[in-house]
């Protein structure tokens, strides 16, 4: 018997940085993320963010990558939102994402966080490509100008 748990902090924008999530409309998003991930026996512990990107946090399987758990939720989401009249501004995500582990007793912390996207990037105004060098600088990962392009 193997043991594991692989608790994963994912982030990545819409394209361009479009504002196209539209808050009003969110939950349909989200709602479809879970359900993928519940059918996956992915543990979904949050998800959350703005009209230009999402933050979900995530027991991955142990058999499912985190890239390709990554490339399956933007694949699936993105059919689903440009078939969805709620999200016209949708054109896709952008190419990359970010991901950092975090153990059972951080997830108090990165849950609150993301509960509080919105409040955050009010009080801040800190844009996405900000956020996510500060991500970066937190979990010690040097910044690469080709991340700014992609994620």
């Amino acid at each position: 018997m193997s043991y594991y748990r692989h608790i994963h902090h994912i982030v990545f924008r819409t394209y361009k940085s479009d504002y196209a999530i539209n808050e009003a409309y969110e939950q349909e998003l989200y709602e479809f993320i879970w359900a993928y991930c519940k059918d996956n026996n992915h543990y979904l512990h949050r998800i959350g963010g703005m009209p230009d990107h999402l933050h979900i946090l995530v027991e991955i399987r142990a058999d499912t990558s985190v890239s390709t758990f990554v490339q399956v939720i933007k694949q699936t989401s993105s059919v689903m939102l440009k078939q969805n009249p709620h999200f016209p501004s949708f054109r896709g995500w952008q190419k990359g994402f970010a991901s950092f582990t975090y153990c059972k007793s951080e997830l108090p912390i990165v849950k609150n966080y993301i509960i509080n996207q919105k409040e955050h990037h009010k009080k801040t105004k800190t844009p996405f490509i900000d956020e996510v060098k500060q991500l970066l600088v937190e979990n010690d990962i040097p910044y690469n100008q080709y991340l700014e392009e992609n994620i």
